[in-house]
């Protein structure tokens, strides 16, 4: 059952396009008529109660025309009834639910009033189609007028904007020399300059200086700075150059001129640029050779370790705490640990006790540390470290610290 059709149910009833509505199987329509209905639910169809007025009748065609111009029967397909005459029924499904025309009842009826030449309430079908298309060209025509409009505003702006670049054209092309002091030509023998070292010649002069031919004006003459050499001048800065290169002070630069002052001022920064090369590497060569010198006497010079017997018990129990944290987690059965086990079997005097426990155990210690480990460790006194004297000391220390963190781990589970 299709959904109530009337004045109120047509106003919040969501619009469908064409394309959406082409669903709507047309058989639908006699469901929708068979449905019992009064002259209440349309006041449209009391010729009494019709709004002839040119405001319901324009607004009825207004809705139509803006619908029916998007309608194309080639892509759409054919939406009308095959019957020979319509009633107002059927014109308000077709509009309503094929092409998503949503019309007011004072609306609908002026539309069939004009439609019902005879008044005998139907409208003859030919003539609605005739009307329906007529309404749908004048929509389209109405799109294509606004499109040239459309088209006509943007010429117009296309054109007021090539306007403005022809005048910054012309304006670019007045170039008026102006006074100049020694600091803007400075500043601009140094941009030239830079620009010119910069210039890549492996091709010869290059696309950007074959530009440069013959007389130019100080307008050309700027226009090809800015093109060619992306260079961009206030006129202080441009008049001085352009003084500059303007030997014979016609008034106009002879290419071959500026071609051959910004060739010089290349050649000129190529051999500056040369020379700080040579002298940065003659810098680096003294600088590597004072390095390797440096490592030289370091490397040669005989270091001794420095002992110190005015150590304090806290120096002893720092010595004992690294000695027995490495010594508990120590393993001598590891073949990877050999190495070390076989550096300790000989007889070391301090500096090389000192060296192997940095190798073997990354144990660094300082002057005072250094001798209370000497004493607990040189038993007889002799100034030297015998290797079993150390492993003695260091496997206790080892076994020490094993069973202070297994008693710390039994306190823990507890």
């Amino acid at each position: 059952m299709l959904p109530h059709v009337g004045g109120d149910s047509l106003a919040t009833h969501p619009s469908d396009n064409v394309r959406e509505a082409s669903t709507t199987p047309f058989s639908d329509f006699l469901t929708w008529r068979a449905t019992p209905r009064t002259f209440e639910e349309f006041p449209s169809l009391h010729p009494a109660e019709v709004d002839t007025t040119d405001y319901a009748l324009e607004s009825a065609k207004e809705k139509v025309r803006t619908k029916a111009a998007h309608y194309d029967r080639g892509r759409s397909g054919n939406f009308f009834s095959d019957s020979k005459s319509l009633d107002p029924e059927e014109v308000r499904y077709i509009l309503r639910f094929i092409f998503g025309i949503v019309l007011t009842n004072e609306e609908h009826a002026a539309l069939m009033y004009m439609f019902d030449k005879d008044g005998d309430g139907v409208i003859d079908n030919a003539e609605f189609q005739l009307a329906f298309f007529r309404l749908a060209k004048e929509g389209k025509e109405r799109m294509k007028h606004a499109q040239m409009e459309r088209n006509k505003l943007l010429e117009e702006k296309r054109a007021r904007h090539e306007d403005r670049l022809r005048a910054t054209l012309l304006k670019r092309k007045q170039t008026k020399l102006c006074d100049f002091n020694d600091a803007d030509l400075a500043r601009v023998q140094e941009q030239t300059a830079k620009v010119a070292e910069l210039y890549d010649t492996t091709e010869g002069v290059g696309p950007g200086l074959k530009v440069f031919e013959g007389g130019l004006t100080p307008s050309q003459f700027r226009e090809q700075l800015r093109r060619s050499l992306d260079m961009k001048l206030d006129p202080a800065e441009f008049s001085a150059l352009f003084h500059e290169v303007d030997k014979d002070g016609s008034g106009t630069v002879e290419g071959a001129e500026f071609k051959f002052e910004f060739l010089r001022l290349r050649r000129k920064g190529v051999l500056r640029a040369k020379k700080d090369f040579q002298e940065a590497n003659v810098r680096i060569s003294k600088r590597m050779r004072d390095l390797e010198s440096y490592c030289l006497r370091r490397f040669n010079q005989n270091y001794q370790a420095t002992v110190d017997k005015n150590y304090t018990e806290a120096d002893t129990e720092r010595v004992r705490e690294m000695i027995s944290k490495v010594a508990a987690h120590f393993d001598h059965r590891d073949y990877r640990n050999q190495i070390n086990v076989r550096a300790f079997q000989a007889r070391l005097d301090a500096t090389a006790f000192e060296e192997q426990l940095i190798r073997s155990f990354d144990i660094r210690l300082n002057p005072r540390e250094l001798g209370a480990l000497m004493d607990a460790v040189d038993l007889d006194r002799s100034g030297f470290v015998e290797g079993h004297e150390f492993w003695i000391l260091f496997v206790k220390e080892g076994e020490k610290e094993r069973e202070r963190e297994r008693q710390h781990e039994l306190a823990m589970r507890q």
